[in-house]
């Protein structure tokens, strides 16, 4: 997680746009990896499509984007239907599944650092 959040400090460039959709998602499963949940509702995804947001998006949109991000965030799938939905209906452990997911985001970010 400490790779990604470094991207954080690296000013953006005058004259290009970064495309920030891959380091959105790599946040988003990153947090579901590091077990961050409701605990009042541990299956549902609010809490980490919220930190992705704000780490990636949420400064560069405005006051009403904001607003209509956070009404989106009752569409979230639960995180069973979301691993399932990863794991490509197949029948895998969730937790099985976490770390594939975490072992693909390690090769990510490392991947991402050299370039």
């Amino acid at each position: 997680m400490a790779l990604l959040a470094e991207h954080l400090l690296k000013p953006l460039p005058v004259d290009k746009q970064i495309d920030t959709g891959p380091f959105l998602k790599a946040v988003f499963l990153w947090s579901i990896c590091d077990g961050e949940w409701d605990e009042s509702h541990p299956n549902l995804m609010p809490v980490n499509a919220t930190k992705a947001y704000g780490m990636a998006l949420k400064k560069y949109h405005s006051w009403i984007v904001q607003k209509i991000f956070q009404a989106a965030l009752y569409a979230a799938p639960y995180k069973s239907d979301f691993l399932k939905a990863l794991s490509k209906g197949q029948n895998v452990m969730e937790e099985e599944c976490l770390e594939k997911v975490r072992l693909l985001l390690v090769n990510y970010t490392a991947t991402i650092d050299v370039i």
